[in-house]
């Protein structure tokens, strides 16, 4: 009998020390964790913040992108990148206000270090990255954060995009290449192909 309890006792200590590292496992560690849990938002406000989200986004990527394509009309890429330069950050800053909202296009391979990825887009852009590795579509997402709520939604790389963020030698000549760091001396966002994962956005609304 003493055998058999002192059994029974090391496969209780056994079995709650793995519950408990289980426990322990950060989301990162945690393969069954999840990055999307909206226990605190019911199913029409998650669809309401989406609309609202997408609304956002697809208003702020019209503005930037009319106003690139006329500086690339205008000036080729040294025009298109100045205009990136001074104005980009100025008009999302505008459209932030006028939606009540935080606007920022973030990436991995960013041009400008004020749109690297910061924490819960971290785990959204890896997400993204997976889904479309296994060639799964990818679709906006709604999350409630400490901070508030926020809107994900992927940013992939159109013909467009090609011209300032696409293959050195294959899309940019070096003499463009040299404008580009001459006004982002830590440039990273190149080498990118049409339908690549080329950031994301992240819209907090206030």
């Amino acid at each position: 009998m003493k055998k058999v309890v002192v059994i029974l006792l090391a496969f209780l200590t056994v079995f709650f020390s793995a519950c408990n590292q289980q426990k322990d496992k950060s989301p990162e560690e945690n393969p069954d964790s999840q990055v999307v849990k909206n226990e605190q938002l019911s199913e029409k406000e998650v669809a309401d913040y989406k609309a609202k989200g997408k609304e956002i986004a697809d208003t702020t990527f019209k503005a930037l992108s009319g106003k690139l394509q006329a500086a690339l009309a205008k000036g080729g890429v040294e025009e298109t990148v100045k205009y990136c330069n001074i104005n980009a950050y100025p008009l999302t800053d505008s459209l932030s206000a006028l939606y009540n909202a935080e606007i920022k296009r973030a990436a991995l391979k960013c041009r400008n270090p004020k749109n690297s990825l910061q924490g819960s887009e971290k785990k959204v852009y890896k997400m993204f990255d997976a889904l479309l590795s296994k060639d799964e579509t990818l679709t906006p997402i709604v999350t409630k954060e400490k901070d508030g709520v926020h809107f994900y939604a992927p940013i992939m790389a159109k013909p467009l995009c090609l011209t300032c963020h696409g293959y050195l030698d294959t899309h940019i000549t070096a003499e463009n290449y040299k404008i580009i760091k001459a006004l982002y001396p830590d440039d990273r966002a190149v080498d990118f192909a049409e339908g690549d994962l080329r950031g994301i956005w992240s819209i907090k609304f206030n």
